[in-house]
């Protein structure tokens, strides 16, 4: 990993991003920094949010979580396990390793990200680097009703 999450200024900035695209959690409640130096993230990311989970594998509870933040490969399994984890209206970043940024410009990941990300309600979502993507799950009403079906009826 090139250094993203280094101090408190990187994490300052990424929020700022967040904040200015209108992208920040609606929520401050639980965040997980998963993969390679989730322990530091852990700790630039206290007291913003209640609690924070560390941890190099995926948690098995959707929707558990309003901010996720990751340093990892892009492996597409992982991305879509990891996007189940938000909470409607939770927030992500996603800083990609560079082998990894080489290895998608020669494939067609970048298109598999996009349809993860819509498939998992991500609309709101930017490319801040080259190594860095940073989105919002959108907040959904849990049912919306239907209206009644009609029935013909054959005259006679």
């Amino acid at each position: 990993m090139n250094g993203l999450w280094l101090g408190p200024t990187a994490v300052d900035l990424i929020f700022e991003r967040m904040q200015l695209r209108g992208m920040l959690p609606t929520r401050a409640g639980s965040a997980l920094c998963y993969g390679g130096n989730a322990e530091d993230r852990r700790l630039q990311l206290a007291g913003l949010f209640d609690e924070i989970a560390a941890s190099l594998t995926l948690p098995e509870q959707p929707g558990a979580f309003d901010f996720v933040t990751a340093e990892m490969e892009l492996d597409l399994p992982v991305l879509e396990k990891m996007l189940k984890l938000l909470r409607p209206g939770g927030a992500f970043a996603l800083h990609f390793s560079h082998l990894s940024l080489l290895r998608r410009r020669r494939s067609n990941d970048m298109k598999k990200v996009g349809v993860i990300l819509c498939r998992n309600d991500i609309w709101e979502r930017e490319q801040v680097r080259p190594d860095l993507l940073i989105g919002k799950k959108m907040m959904r009403n849990v049912e919306i009703p239907q209206p009644p079906r009609l029935r013909l009826v054959a005259s006679r």
